[in-house]
C-alpha cells in the first residue's frame, strides 16, 4: 500500500510493494511529461529510464499476485 508517511517537516512516501512502485513511477512519468521546462532530449531520457523501471515493476507485481494466489490455494 502506497501511504503518505508524513512526519513533521517530512514529505515521504512509503513504498512497500511492486504495485506501489508502479503507481509511484506512473505519477513521476506524468509529472516529467507535463513539465514544459525540461529539455526535450533530457525529458525523453528520463521517461525512457522510468518506463523501463515501471515495466520491471509491472512484471514483479504480476509475479507477486501469482505467488499470493498459489499460496492461498
Amino acid at each position: 500500500m502506497l501511504t503518505n508517511g508524513r512526519e513533521p517537516g517530512r514529505n515521504q512516501l512509503r513504498v512497500q510493494t511492486a504495485a506501489d512502485v508502479r503507481r509511484m513511477l506512473a505519477t513521476q512519468i506524468e509529472s516529467v511529461t507535463a513539465n514544459p521546462d525540461l529539455d526535450p532530449i533530457r525529458k525523453a531520457h528520463v521517461i525512457a529510464r522510468l518506463a523501463r523501471i515501471a515495466s520491471r515493476a509491472i512484471e514483479l507485481d504480476d509475479l507477486q499476485e501469482r505467488v499470493e494466489s498459489i499460496e492461498t490455494t
